[in-house]
């Protein structure tokens, strides 16, 4: 290597990482924003889906009120035991959606 080279060499060194300084700044500027637009739109999402939640909750009691006696204290056992074993409710679904998976495939 040169001699002469030496100094212009350091020069574009030292502008180098002066521009990757830079270029983190930004990154790291950048980063955040999106950090926190990320954070505001969950938090956005969240209370959508909450909300979403009660109108169905609500709307289940009220179909729940509107059967006959008989029926209303089924599902409300059928809740209950629900409640209680919630693996036995997952596994019925789970069964439920198997059966229909097949019955679907069946038709191709």
């Amino acid at each position: 290597m040169n001699d002469k080279n030496l100094p212009a060499t350091s020069v574009l060194v030292t502008r180098l990482g002066e521009k990757a300084t830079q270029v983190g700044e930004k990154a790291g500027g950048v980063a955040e924003k999106v950090g926190e637009d990320a954070t505001r739109v969950a938090g956005q999402v969240g209370q959508a889906a909450g909300v979403v939640a009660t109108q169905v909750g609500v709307k289940v009691i009220e179909a729940v009120e509107a059967l006959p006696e008989p029926v209303q204290q089924r599902v409300e056992q059928g809740v209950r035991q629900v409640r209680q074993r919630p693996v036995v409710a997952a596994a019925g679904v789970v069964a439920v959606a198997l059966v229909l998976w097949k019955v679907v495939r069946r038709g191709r």
